[in-house]
């Protein structure tokens, strides 16, 4: 038989025979009070219990909420949402298991598509070895090893020295601009060669090679410039290039400014071909026809050129390498080409070869322009290759430019130092006009008008709003005035008339009660009119010309003289004026009356009613508390107040009243027109 441990058999307890169901726990809560020595020992329970959600307990593996938590005793495995641990610890679910206090959070899990571990809160991740941080990846997804604040994708750092060692077949860095990587016009190695040809044809084992795709080309250079571009078709070098040893030159060699050791050669000799491909030095030959000038030619000199075939005309290249073409004895050596020729035109000549008709001229006239001009039907283009935003063409005007067309094809006009938004910043100080290629306008003025649109000769529409090609608005003129409106629906502002009215757009027609202000779910909100409002028609009877709205106070007078009363806080009244017809509401009621004498009046009405015939009309709602209450008023023909009168007839005075407090209680209403 069960022997209960706790005060209370009635509660069921908690029983001793190493059983515990929900029946025998009324509350759900085993609390110290149930159990006398407040202790559960192994002698009251058995060493193993399964708790699960219907209340059974068993002796065995301990096991909560079915697979909340499970100890495998057996096997000395721990299951959390499992059952079945493989492992000492075995976490079952698609959350993960997430660690951390209030500064920070880490995750680990495995949802079935990928395995995730790192900070789940906006923190970096470190991977440690000896309690020590060997690499990091902060919050902007950068790697760094050997340092804990990597500046970007990837940043190696050691104090003794940083290597990354590739050990494989062919080793390499790809660099790609797609996703994949496996489009050869979309990147680059830099490797190390182990087999013969890799990255490369003619590449052999040991090679370090450089290599990109077949069209783009590979620099070398400082930040101020490439030195060396290597391209499919060969090697640009710029600058000076030293030859210790033999240059075997494949296809051709170009060179700008080549020098031999000034002891090669001797003063008046010149460098020439031998026809074989081998440039020697030879004292220059003079004669009729002769191209070469011998007179002057000399290392580190001058080389004068005499013009083919237009006599008198000459082109000198000098020490600095500045060319003169033209009529003057030398360039001038702050240009590096200077052209200067006789008569009314200076001109450069382009064409193409062999067709005279197709040509362009950059002249510089002796009249009022220079000119840059082109024939045979064809396109100027003038193209800056350069896709940043703050380069492109720019135009100058007395030392300031004055329009500019930016890398991306906005077009500045008079403040090209601006980008289009700031075009309209309220902080901007700019002047000018900008046109973005993507459609938006922007015009930025000093004190006068930013847009001026001028339709000549006939009324009709100035501007014309569109939506994917139709017509959706219009602002146009018409006899001197403003219309602004879509199809039949418009308004036209005339200041001939002070008015505003319908207008149809397309027909140029006003519209009269045809067109709505305002609709059921689109209603203005406030009405301000300093006139009238016509309701219904356009005559004076339909109009209303004032409206109001107030409060007021009711007060009882006497004919010959006002009792003193003291009101009760509740009394009041409103009233709403429309037109020249009044509606006051009131209420009314005393705490004390004292003295007065005559017939008693209703006043205190807002505004005078006396010259009307039959003055107000009151519709009394409700009476208590009167010492004798009155039935009906009649309007007093001589003041903006109104007689009482009993049901008899007779006319009501001061004794009417209640002396007592909480008296003469009424609620009214009055109508009136003033």
């Amino acid at each position: 038989m069960a022997s209960y441990v706790g005060k209370t058999p009635a509660r069921q307890g908690i029983v001793a025979d190493n059983t515990i169901t929900s029946s025998q726990i009324v509350d759900n809560t085993i609390s110290t009070s149930d159990i006398l020595d407040s202790t559960i020992t192994g002698s009251d329970l058995a060493s193993n219990i399964v708790i699960n959600t219907t209340g059974s307990i068993t002796s065995g593996a301990l096991t909560v909420d079915t697979n909340t938590l499970h100890v495998d005793s057996t096997n000395n495995r721990v299951g959390i949402g499992t059952t079945t641990p493989t492992t000492a610890l075995e976490i079952y679910n698609a959350s993960g298991i997430k660690t951390g206090n209030v500064s920070g959070t880490g995750i680990f899990k495995a949802d079935g598509g990928s395995t995730q571990i790192g900070s789940f809160s906006n923190h970096k991740f470190y991977l440690l070895t000896n309690n020590t941080v060997r690499a990091a990846i902060d919050t902007s997804g950068n790697l760094g090893i050997g340092t804990t604040s990597p500046t970007q994708k990837l940043t190696v750092y050691s104090s003794s020295s940083a290597q990354i060692h590739l050990n494989t077949v062919n080793p390499a860095i790809r660099f790609s601009s797609d996703t994949a990587g496996n489009s050869n016009s979309t990147r680059a190695f830099i490797g190390y060669a182990t087999n013969n040809s890799a990255f490369m044809t003619g590449s052999t084992v040991g090679d370090l090679v450089i290599s990109s795709n077949s069209t783009d080309s590979i620099l070398l250079g400082t930040p101020s410039g490439k030195t060396v571009e290597v391209t499919g078709s060969g090697v640009d070098i710029t600058g000076d290039v030293g030859i210790c040893n033999n240059l075997t030159v494949a296809g051709a060699l170009t060179a700008c400014g080549l020098s031999y050791p000034t002891a090669d050669g001797t003063s008046g000799q010149v460098i020439q071909t031998d026809g074989a491909g081998n440039l020697t030095f030879a004292t220059a030959s003079g004669g009729g026809g002769d191209v070469v000038d011998d007179t002057t030619p000399q290392l580190g000199g001058n080389l004068d050129l005499n013009s083919f075939d237009i006599t008198g005309t000459n082109i000198c290249i000098d020490a600095s390498g500045c060319l003169g073409i033209g009529n003057q004895a030398a360039p001038t050596s702050s240009y590096n080409i200077d052209i200067a020729a006789s008569g009314t035109h200076g001109n450069i000549r382009l064409q193409r070869a062999n067709v005279s008709s197709q040509y362009m001229l950059i002249g510089v006239s002796d009249g009022s322009r220079h000119d840059i001009q082109v024939y045979g039907d064809k396109t100027l283009r003038i193209m800056n290759r350069a896709t940043t935003q703050d380069l492109g063409i720019e135009f100058w005007t007395n030392s300031t430019c004055k329009m500019k067309i930016d890398g991306l094809g906005n077009i500045y006009l008079g403040s090209p130092q601006y980008t289009p938004n700031n075009v309209i910043n309220s902080t901007n100080t700019c002047t000018g006009m900008v046109f973005e290629c993507g459609g938006y306008i922007g015009v930025s003025t000093n004190s006068e008008c930013a847009l001026i649109l001028n339709r000549r000769t006939s009324d009709g529409d100035i501007a014309q709003f569109r939506k994917d090609g139709t017509a959706v608005g219009s602002i146009g003129a018409i006899s001197g005035t403003l219309f602004i409106g879509t199809g039949d629906t418009g308004i036209r502002f005339n200041d001939g008339g002070d008015n505003i009215f319908a207008f149809d757009t397309s027909t140029s027609l006003t519209r009269d009660n045809a067109v709505d202000l305002g609709a059921s779910g689109g209603r203005w909100k406030d009405l301000y009119l300093g006139g009238g409002l016509y309701v219904g028609g356009t005559g004076s009877a339909n109009l209303l010309d004032d409206y109001e709205e107030g409060t007021w106070t009711p007060v009882y007078l006497g004919t010959s003289s006002s009792p003193t009363i003291t009101y009760d806080s509740s009394t009041h009244g409103v009233y709403n004026k429309v037109g020249n017809v009044v509606f006051a509401r009131g209420y009314i009621k005393t705490d004390s009356v004292s003295g007065g004498a005559g017939g008693l009046k209703l006043g205190g009405f807002p505004f005078f009613f006396t010259s009307q015939v039959g003055g107000a009309t009151v519709l009394i709602q409700s009476i208590f508390s009167w010492g004798t209450a009155p039935a009906f008023t009649v309007n007093d023909p001589i003041s903006d107040m109104v007689n009482f009168y009993d049901s008899s007839g007779n006319i009501l005075t001061i004794s009417a009243l209640a002396t007592g407090s909480n008296s003469n209680e009424m609620t009214f209403l009055a109508v009136y027109q003033i």
